[in-house]
């Protein structure tokens, strides 16, 4: 009630601080835009199957068999991880907002940067060809920039948010061209998105989280943000096999889609299973159905266009994941908070870290046990070094268990810089965990008080002293009712 009453206080005579931050983010994004229009102008142009030149009755495969993929991935960066995170009781309108305005940025972003570093390391410079494979490639960096978000959620302004994102995409670019240069495989992004966006955002989380963000009250959920979060899990669910099999083709792309599908079944029932038998209070609990439910799919990322021996692997994968993530939520994330002072919002490390890394040590086993009889022409595909440079199958898995340690390193070191970078006088707000300083909320006790078009008067100090009398009222007429 008096956080209320103060927010609204501050908005009648003026924050200068959040002024200040609000005239940052305007001038240096605008200037960023400006600048990004710019290069697409002098440095892409539309690809072979989107120009002029080809037939313009026929459908170019470039689009009937990626698109379907890129809207179910688009599906899952917009509504997916956005509703996730509306579990916070006081934060949706961030949850789901920043999530739309770093996801548009970070496609446009990773467009130039990804495709730059591709061309560095491949030491050939030409326009880059826009087509619906960079558009994939976009959404892919855009949700590595979320699960980092996850990390940092509530804890962060939109400026800070938007800077992080700016340096992220570009080391995720250069990670994500190591790998390709490094030739391993990880369809669906166990090592590229997963595991350096989760632990690129709590490197950045240990060193930017103040003190006053651990044991806030304003960190809890309340039944119907639980139930908007599961509507992001569902999505997320669903969708996931076409995020893993987004980048494959032909019959590499099948197997992904069947793989992960097994995957994320087994995650379900690990999940539930785990989740009644680990909690104290033995019941189901919403954190574990929401997040370890999906772990099947971020574990599958590595060796899900890999041949894996079938249903009983896959399954046995993700039931494993989703065991993994249940006691990444009860045992593993309240020892972090207290040994490191790691505070992780959303439980990234449980869902996404920790998952990862078991997703790539499968991708270890599975390349370790590849034999190019059982892939035919397809290994060219799958796993290009071991047919076409003739690395051996143990080379390989060599290769996989090194990109781990690259992954690692450039996500940990890459987030520690980062959020020293951006830490301190670069968040002006008043409190953690809620809407209220950076958005215009309705008051939850005082409904009516609004204009016509339902926005809130914040210019006029009457309006400010009448609502503050409504809610000391409001405040006193409930007291009574107790």
């Amino acid at each position: 009630y008096q956080r209320r009453v103060h927010g609204l206080l501050r908005a009648a005579t003026g924050d200068v601080a959040g002024h200040h931050t609000t005239t940052k983010l305007v001038v240096l994004f605008t200037l960023l835009e400006l600048a990004m229009i710019i290069l697409f102008g002098l440095f892409t142009e539309y690809g072979p199957d989107a120009d002029g030149s080809g037939n313009p009755q026929a459908l170019a495969p470039a689009i009937v068999s990626p698109y379907p993929f890129f809207q179910d991935i688009h599906v899952m960066i917009f509504i997916g991880f956005g509703f996730l995170m509306t579990f916070l009781r006081r934060y949706g309108y961030g949850a789901v907002g920043f999530t739309f305005l770093v996801s548009a940025f970070c496609i446009q972003w990773h467009i130039l940067v990804g495709s730059f570093f591709h061309q560095a390391f491949e030491h050939s410079f030409h326009k880059i060809g826009l087509s619906v494979g960079n558009l994939i490639t976009g959404d892919f960096a855009a949700g590595a920039v979320l699960i980092t978000f996850g990390a940092l959620l509530g804890k962060v302004n939109a400026l800070q948010l938007l800077c992080i994102a700016t340096v992220e995409v570009i080391l995720f670019a250069v990670n994500e061209n190591i790998g390709l240069r490094m030739k391993i495989t990880d369809i669906g992004g166990s090592m590229v998105i997963h595991m350096f966006g989760a632990y690129f955002g709590l490197a950045c989380s240990w060193v930017m989280t103040r003190q006053e963000a651990f044991e806030n009250p304003h960190n809890n959920a309340v039944y119907h943000s639980d139930l908007f979060a599961m509507i992001g899990s569902l999505y997320l669910w669903m969708y996931w096999p076409s995020f893993n099999a987004g980048p494959g083709v032909g019959n590499t792309q099948h197997r992904a889609v069947i793989n992960t599908v097994y995957s994320l079944t087994g995650s379900v029932l690990g999940a539930f299973l785990a989740s009644t038998w680990l909690r104290k209070e033995r019941k189901f609990c919403m954190v574990d159905v929401q997040n370890a439910t999906l772990a099947g799919g971020v574990a599958m990322g590595t060796c899900a266009d890999l041949l894996i021996g079938g249903a009983g692997p896959a399954v046995a994968i993700g039931y494993l994941a989703g065991t993994i993530s249940v006691i990444g939520y009860v045992v593993v994330q309240p020892l972090l908070s207290e040994w490191l002072l790691l505070h992780d919002t959303c439980g990234v490390n449980n869902l996404h870290g920790m998952p990862s890394i078991f997703g790539a040590l499968c991708g270890v086993v599975a390349t370790a046990l590849a034999d190019e009889k059982d892939y035919g022409a397809s290994m060219a595909v799958n796993l290009s070094a071991m047919a076409v440079e003739g690395r051996s199958a143990g080379l390989q898995a060599g290769m996989q268990g090194c990109f781990i340690a690259v992954t690692l390193g450039i996500s940990i070191v890459g987030g520690m810089i980062t959020g020293t970078l951006f830490r301190g006088p670069w968040y002006t707000g008043t409190g953690f965990f809620g809407d209220d300083d950076a958005w215009e909320t309705p008051l939850e006790e005082c409904p009516y008080y609004h204009d016509e078009r339902g926005e809130i008067h914040r210019g006029n100090e009457n309006d400010i002293e009448m609502r503050i009398k409504a809610l000391e009222l409001v405040r006193a007429a409930t007291a009574g009712k107790r």
